[in-house]
């Protein structure tokens, strides 16, 4: 009887193989590498395959862990704000009403930007023709919008709590200035450190009375802050 042919037998190479929780380092890398990457040259010029080639990868292995660039974008807005969040809700369960809210949570806003400039630069200071167009509402990242809803509800409370006038103004309207106001600070000190400015908590606590006093509180509480 004549030998049989052996079988062909396969072997999988660990070579390459992704150790078991590398998914998570590598999707970190991916973020870190499109972080210095939309700092130096903006989020619009930045494609996916730049992003994939600076940690090695191919354009088409990049979407086992992103979609697409601007779900990298929310990934790193959400990381950050998502911080943000719970600081904030911490300070409304401890909160005697809205306008201890407000005098809380918007020194504590500013706070978080200036201590974390690469991130409030991408959620706000870089072009990206998708959020220049439509403001908050059109971030897919939920962070950014929900900060700004909390926002809007304290003061809506407040209003008809009768402890800041609504100046003929809707709450909406009032929470866009009050948030344009602390963006405002954190944006010109990111950008022009050098400018001679005063002690950062003198600032903040100065920044917070003017915007809370404009919203014609209660003396009383302003004298306060």
């Amino acid at each position: 009887m004549p030998p049989q042919p052996k079988k062909k037998t396969f072997s999988v190479s660990l070579e390459h193989k992704k150790p078991r929780g590398s998914g998570h380092e590598r999707r970190q890398e991916i973020l870190a590498a499109a972080r210095l990457l939309f700092q130096q040259e903006g989020v619009e010029a930045i494609s996916t395959r730049r992003i994939a080639k600076s940690v090695g990868l191919s354009q088409t292995s990049i979407y086992v862990y992103f979609e697409n660039k601007e779900a990298i974008l929310n990934a790193l807005i959400d990381a950050a704000f998502g911080g943000l969040k719970a600081l904030l809700e911490e300070i409304e369960q401890r909160s005697a009403g809205p306008f201890e809210y407000l005098r809380e949570a918007l020194p504590a806003y500013i706070r978080f930007g200036l201590a974390h400039p690469d991130e409030y630069r991408l959620a706000f200071m870089l072009l990206d023709p998708v959020r220049s167009d439509s403001g908050p509402e059109g971030w897919r990242s939920g962070f950014g919008l929900h900060v700004f809803a909390g926002l809007e509800a304290q003061v809506a409370r407040a209003i008809e709590l009768g402890l800041i006038s609504d100046q003929g103004f809707t709450a909406r309207v009032l929470a866009q200035s009050i948030w344009a106001g602390i963006h405002g600070l954190v944006a010109v000190r990111l950008v022009f450190p050098g400018f001679g400015w005063p002690d950062t908590e003198q600032q903040i606590a100065l920044h917070t009375r003017l915007l809370l006093a404009g919203l014609g509180p209660v003396r009383a509480k302003i004298e306060r802050l």
